[in-house]
């Protein structure tokens, strides 16, 4: 079972998208790694909080009793509504430790803790992806300027159990009829949009089928079949995991055309995380 403890970044040559240049971190930008957001000690913490130490995932899958899918159901609605807050807030010269602030307080005024902190040392409490960024990207000082595409993945602890959501919005997206500087700027959103839709289609088609009795390699296939008819790519090193009590568990999630068999059952919880590129892997 292989679980992600490192944040590299992971980037892919550019394509449609000519008028974006590659992401460097703004100087300073992880703003000193060893000084992480106060969490007030009275909200329970993930077993990684403090040490940074993340515990070995278990080699079984849980099936959840409704008791522990209520518990699941909070956590995850407190983390779509804090993804919500993020993406709404997300403005043009916004810088994402902003939003990572914004973030943080809205997760531990509800009296939970935000699950990306500190996991395998991870700085910040939300991650924060730009552009050519696939995932786990972190949060620094850089303005985020029109037509950036970013995804923030929002995480939270509540009482003993994770909810984990990711959106992905194009920065100035704000209508229909938007004024563009020059036809590259258009294009640029253009293409952005297409991005997206492909990727929330890749979600839809994933999420249809999954039932009881239905196969675990339906997922990359239908996820597949999306990016292949737009021509893009769907990211293979990164996969979509069971959640729960433990942050990372299985079953493990590939959004690609795969062998895994494995039949679903009613009381399995796992993330479907589709992430889709113009450019090809090879």
């Amino acid at each position: 079972m292989d679980i992600q403890h490192r944040h590299e970044r992971i980037t892919v040559p550019h394509c449609v998208r000519t008028l974006v240049t590659p992401i460097r971190a703004a100087p300073n930008g992880a703003d000193q790694k060893g000084i992480l957001k106060q969490v007030p000690p009275h909200i329970a913490r993930p077993p990684y909080a403090r040490s940074g130490n993340v515990p070995q995932p278990p080699h079984f899958i849980t099936i959840n009793e409704e008791e522990q899918l209520t518990s699941l159901r909070k956590s995850a609605r407190l983390a779509r509504d804090v993804l919500d807050l993020a993406c709404n807030s997300a403005k043009e010269g916004m810088t994402t430790n902003e939003i990572d602030l914004m973030v943080h307080d809205a997760i531990v005024q509800a009296g939970a803790y935000p699950s990306p902190l500190n996991y395998a040392g991870f700085p910040k409490s939300v991650c924060s992806s730009i552009n050519e960024v696939i995932c786990h990207g972190i949060p620094d000082e850089r303005p985020m300027v029109k037509g950036d595409l970013a995804s923030f993945d929002v995480s939270c602890y509540l009482d003993g159990f994770h909810g984990d959501h990711c959106g992905s919005i194009i920065i100035g997206n704000d209508g229909p009829n938007l004024d563009f500087t020059s036809a590259a700027e258009e294009q640029l959103f253009v293409s952005g949009r297409r991005l997206t839709q492909a990727a929330q289609e890749a979600f839809d088609a994933a999420i249809s089928t999954c039932r009881e009795g239905s196969c675990l390699t339906e997922i990359g296939e239908a996820i597949s079949c999306v990016a292949d008819a737009y021509g893009y790519a769907s990211v293979e090193k990164y996969r979509g995991h069971g959640v729960g009590t433990d942050f990372h568990c299985p079953p493990f999630v590939k959004h690609y055309r795969n062998n895994d068999y494995l039949t679903l059952e009613e009381g399995m919880v796992f993330t479907i995380e589709p992430m889709i590129t113009e450019a090809r892997q090879d």
